[in-house]
């Protein structure tokens, strides 16, 4: 990368430990990423990926270091700044899609855009574009017990997309 290329996303000295364990289950880690790079972080089931993936927007608060996006240290954040962040600026996918089973797929893909206060029909007209992108313009008054794992998978990421956040985890 540039040198004038800041890091959008960057781990300094950062470690996490679960308080069972004896040892981190990630361990002074240090790592740039910058804007328009695609990252995939792979390893074994345990190895700490998606403990590293929610440490990013602090929902696992990490055991030492610092967390910084686009030069923010998010580490420092206080409960109302980090509401924020989350809300206009990262979207998160889920491992497990954390779809509301009561919701139509419509209604979970306009989730977060709900929480950012954004109009009922502005919401809903956005939650359309984002499900026809992602191929399941067809499904929006489906619900989710009604969908294959991978459609689920796909209304959590049209959900992360809807609010049009800097970068997607």
């Amino acid at each position: 990368m540039s040198e004038q290329t800041n890091p959008i996303i960057s781990f300094k000295n950062f470690s996490f430990q679960y308080r069972a364990q004896k040892k981190p289950t990630l361990h002074d880690i240090n790592l740039d990423i910058y804007p328009g790079e695609r990252v995939l972080i792979a390893g074994p089931s345990g190895s700490g990926k998606s403990t590293l993936i929610r440490t990013i927007n602090r929902l696992i608060e990490p055991s030492d270091g610092k967390i910084f996006i686009d030069g923010t240290e998010v580490t420092a954040l206080n409960k109302k700044q980090l509401r924020e962040l989350r809300r206009r600026r990262i979207g998160m996918v889920f491992q497990q899609f954390a779809l509301y089973p009561h919701l139509t797929v419509l209604d979970n893909a306009a989730y977060a855009l709900k929480i950012a206060g954004v109009p009922r029909e502005a919401r809903r007209a956005r939650a359309r574009e984002v499900l026809a992108l992602v191929g399941l313009a067809d499904y929006a008054e489906h619900f989710p017990d009604q969908l294959s794992g991978g459609m689920r998978q796909r209304v959590g990421i049209a959900r992360a997309l809807a609010v049009d956040p800097e970068f997607i985890v």
